[in-house]
């Protein structure tokens, strides 16, 4: 005898398997068994879950052995915890990044007044120690290299800073560097 349930034709009416216990479920929920419900086939909402949960917990189990596992290259635990680490801070990785950017274009522009200012106090002829030019040439260094790297144009500064090296020559030929006494900065 046929019936029909669901758009399913069957030869004899389904049998009901409620005498499964929850350790029989689980086994079948992880080898996917097919299990009739009470009038037709198919899961339950809770036997989806409990089917979910059974596979996850195998999937993790096998990717904690081979991410152990010396031999395997492939780690699929760590990939994964990576990759949802990289969604998660997908936007704080954005503010990071444009943060940063800021922070360098901050950086060369300092730079840059600080050589372009020590240039044009020394074209008023005001003096400065050894130590001022030595720093000056360690920031135009570093001025440099970033310029460099980047291929810009690094006109103004340039001039500048040429007319710093011949004051610095001057000075090293003169020794007219500025000189600060010990009882000068106490009286300060």
């Amino acid at each position: 005898m046929k019936y029909m349930k669901d758009g399913f034709s069957f030869n004899e009416q389904p049998q009901k398997h409620n005498n499964y216990d929850a350790r029989q479920r689980r086994i079948c929920a992880a080898f996917c068994m097919p299990k009739f419900k009470e009038g037709g086939a198919g899961m339950g909402p809770d036997e989806l879950v409990e089917l979910l949960k059974t596979a996850l917990m195998w999937l993790a189990g096998i990717g904690i052995v081979i991410d152990m596992t010396p031999g395997i290259k492939f780690q699929p635990v760590r990939w994964l915890l990576g990759w949802v680490g990289k969604q998660m801070n997908k936007e704080l990785q954005q503010d990071f990044e444009k943060l940063a950017k800021d922070f360098e274009t901050h950086k060369v522009d300092s730079q840059r007044t600080e050589i372009l200012d020590f240039a044009n106090s020394a074209m008023n002829r005001r003096k400065h120690t050894k130590e001022e030019f030595d720093h000056i040439i360690k920031v135009h260094d570093d001025y440099l290299q970033y310029v460099r790297e980047r291929n810009l144009e690094n006109g103004q500064v340039k001039l500048a800073y040429e007319y710093i090296e011949k004051i610095y020559q001057r000075c090293l030929e003169k020794n007219s560097f500025l000189v600060v006494r010990e009882d000068e900065e106490t009286e300060d």
